[in-house]
């Protein structure tokens, strides 16, 4: 008997988790709120606006034994850096300087405002994921959109 023993890529098994959050309304703890930046809830990685993927990365993130052993968790869909910080986009309703440090408050570093996609791209802790995902103007919160080259066939 010819038996193929065949290891499925770690990409392989993110993809059905970021299905998972496809088509999930908002939480109640980001539909209102007396200031136009905070919303009540208390901060919490279970927040429909964070993309399942960087869901499972800060739970992965947060475990991790060392700084380095939780950048090794990089991968190509998700970086994480030596501090223990994710790569994110923070969508948001609109863009605005007090927003921008509103963020930074709550814990985003190196922060980069894309206005033609009206989102800002900063560096998170899981607990500063928390935070900003429990932000009233925050949208969403997604893996960044990285280019890869193709090799070309000529």
């Amino acid at each position: 008997m010819n038996l193929k023993i065949f290891r499925l890529a770690p990409v392989l098994l993110v993809f059905p988790l970021a299905l998972a959050g496809c088509g999930v309304p908002k939480s109640a703890s980001n539909a209102a709120s007396d200031s136009p930046d905070q919303a009540p809830a208390p901060a919490t990685l279970s927040n429909a606006v964070i993309a399942t993927p960087l869901v499972v990365m800060a739970r992965q993130v947060r475990a991790a034994d060392s700084a380095t052993a939780a950048a090794a968790l990089s991968n190509r869909l998700i970086h994480v850096n030596d501090q223990r910080q994710i790569q994110v986009y923070i969508h948001v309703k609109a863009l605005g300087a007090d927003l921008q440090q509103t963020l930074g408050e709550a814990g985003a570093t190196d922060i980069l405002v894309s206005k033609p996609l009206g989102l800002y791209q900063a560096w998170v802790t899981p607990d500063a994921l928390a935070r900003i995902a429990a932000l009233k103007a925050v949208t969403r919160i997604t893996p960044p959109s990285y280019g890869f080259t193709r090799p070309t066939t000529h």
